[in-house]
């Protein structure tokens, strides 16, 4: 529908570098663990949407921050490389955000997540920042803190055809937190295990 409209997708949430170790085997890891496999990565569920969205042919605007340092550079570097506009990611003092994925053998992941400078402020919106024709993709990362949640809502508030990628930790505290959140979103899209998990914690 996106690649089909003359408007933009306009994708606000986290800007990271993923640091991702295949752990050799199911098991707690010793103090000194070699690894065989390893991969960094410009990340962040936005940052992989509004990519994916360029190489299928949209115009795809990122709206968040990243640090003045050398991975802030990079992720900038990535998304220009891809079509992304950039136009509105701003620099912060703060360090780029980064998330560290343990992948075990068996596929199952575990994270360590610094959000950095995606949960500082973004501050005001840019002026006609969207338009009629225009969509939103938010992420569901940008909920965890006051000062990003602060910009996810007053995009949401603008009244565009939005979608919130919620998540893990978005769906687990939905009923506590988020439930109000979901006023003015037009599509959700969670994975399985967020779609299943606040039933989990609802059914003990």
């Amino acid at each position: 529908m996106v690649g089909q409209s003359a408007g933009r997708l306009i994708c606000f949430g986290d800007l990271c570098i993923d640091i991702v170790a295949h752990t050799p085997a199911f098991r707690p890891l010793e103090p000194d663990t070699t690894i065989e496999q390893l991969s960094i990565r410009v990340a962040g569920s936005a940052a992989n949407c509004a990519v994916a969205a360029a190489a299928a042919g949209a115009k795809v605007e990122m709206l968040g921050l990243v640090g003045t340092d050398s991975f802030g550079a990079v992720i900038l570097e990535k998304l220009s490389a891809t079509y992304v506009g950039t136009t509105f990611v701003r620099r912060s003092q703060a360090q780029t955000g980064v998330v560290v994925s343990q992948v075990k053998p068996n596929g199952e992941r575990s994270f360590l997540s610094y959000r950095g400078a995606n949960a500082q402020s973004y501050g005001a919106l840019p002026e006609k920042l969207v338009t009629a024709a225009d969509y939103l993709y938010l992420s569901g990362y940008s909920m965890q803190d006051e000062a990003s949640a602060q910009t996810a809502l007053a995009l949401k508030a603008l009244g565009q055809t939005c979608l919130l990628d919620p998540s893990y930790l978005f769906a687990r505290d939905f009923q506590i937190r988020h439930k109000h959140h979901l006023t003015g979103v037009h599509i959700l899209t969670p994975n399985l295990e967020e779609a299943q998990t606040d039933d989990r914690a609802n059914n003990g």
